[in-house]
């Protein structure tokens, strides 16, 4: 007898389930950590009129924290959280290598409207509470067609 074939499901919604309240309470500190950041940032790029489309979207090439667009343009954000040490020195050349590359994995259907493409990194810093003690928006770090 043939064994029975398991389709693939594929999420369309990137998101950890409880990531919006406290159903996540029993998650690792670091998961929190990153949880809150992504917050803190998808806040921000809000108020600075960023439509998000997508947030830890997974492509072959990786994952992008935030898929957003901005006027014209498609926005992979890199949000990177830490406690104490500045955040935005942890980015490094290959991770932008890798969030180009699955940028440019993203489907038709989000790439609507746009013209350009660009890496922003969001560095957010906590305070010992888990509270956002600043955030540091930096857009255009890497820009390409």
């Amino acid at each position: 007898m043939e064994e029975p074939r398991l389709s693939r499901r594929i999420r369309t919604d990137r998101s950890t389930p409880g990531a919006s309240g406290g159903e996540n309470a029993d998650a690792p500190p670091a998961s929190r950590i990153g949880l809150l950041g992504e917050e803190a940032a998808r806040s921000h790029l809000r108020g600075k009129r960023y439509r998000i489309l997508a947030k830890r979207l997974r492509t072959r090439a990786g994952e992008i924290d935030l898929l957003c667009r901005n006027r014209r343009t498609l926005v992979a954000v890199e949000v990177k959280t830490r406690r104490s040490e500045r955040p935005e020195d942890d980015l490094h050349a290959s991770q932008l290598d890798r969030i180009q590359a699955a940028l440019k994995e993203v489907p038709a259907s989000l790439r609507r409207r746009t013209r350009d493409s660009r890496i922003d990194l969001v560095a957010v810093r906590l305070d010992s509470r888990g509270e956002v003690r600043d955030l540091l928006h930096i857009p255009g770090i890497r820009w390409f067609p």
